[in-house]
């Protein structure tokens, strides 16, 4: 139940998407014009709070603003960004790796197949208030549990990358929870596959070099896709 308006760059007084009527509401479809031209700070008024999917076309000038079906808790945020000396940018948290939100849980956000070499990392919640490393737009690891987030928290306590290759980060804001794994991709790139591009494993996960004929296992390709196999 407030007023907003669409910024193309982390400040104000620059291009600025904003209403084209002053105090407009979406229409029954969500639809509301927009203009780019600065000579009215009009701005776009949603009545009711809640979560909303929010789609913009610059070109038509116009947005799309619908109450989204996920109404559990209060979504805060559409992304979360990777920053860190694990990452080619390193701290340059206007380029941070931006980890995607979740079509079925919006508090869950994934950066996959995410390049990071040995380095630390943390994560930041806002790139424009980042830029400031004020603690309160930053998720540190937490002091007494690596799984665990700590939003605001006093210190600069960042996760570690002690092995570089790819990873699936995933952060879910439900719980507080971070998962940081080696990818399928980045796992299969230390395997020596055999002649016909397969890795294969017995049912107890383990590698088995000389698959015998009969034998029941499971065969990885080179793109990470396992099935049951007789041989």
């Amino acid at each position: 139940d407030k007023s907003f308006k669409f910024l193309t760059t982390y400040d104000f007084g620059n291009k600025e998407l904003r209403a084209a009527t002053a105090d407009a509401t979406p229409d029954a479809a969500g639809k509301v014009a927009l203009e780019d031209v600065n000579d009215n700070d009009y701005q776009i008024h949603v009545t009711e709070s809640a979560n909303y999917l929010i789609t913009v076309d610059p070109s038509a000038l116009e947005a799309t603003i619908v109450k989204s079906a996920y109404q559990a808790s209060e979504v805060r945020y559409a992304s979360l960004f990777i920053v860190g000396d694990a990452l080619e940018s390193g701290y340059s948290v206007d380029q941070g790796l931006a980890m995607a939100q979740g079509v079925e849980n919006p508090l869950e956000f994934k950066a996959a197949n995410a390049e990071l070499k040995a380095g630390k990392f943390k994560i930041a919640t806002v790139l424009k208030g980042a830029g400031s490393w004020q603690n309160k737009y930053w998720i540190y690891k937490d002091l007494s549990d690596a799984s665990k987030i700590a939003l605001g928290q006093d210190g600069d306590e960042q996760w570690e990358i002690t092995e570089p290759g790819k990873y699936d980060v995933t952060v879910n804001l439900a719980d507080n929870t971070i998962s940081i794994a080696k990818s399928a991709s980045s796992a299969l790139e230390a395997i020596e596959l055999d002649n016909l591009g397969y890795v294969y494993y017995n049912l107890q996960g383990v590698k088995v070099n000389t698959p015998a004929k009969g034998e029941l296992l499971i065969r990885v390709d080179a793109a990470g896709k396992a099935s049951k196999i007789i041989m």
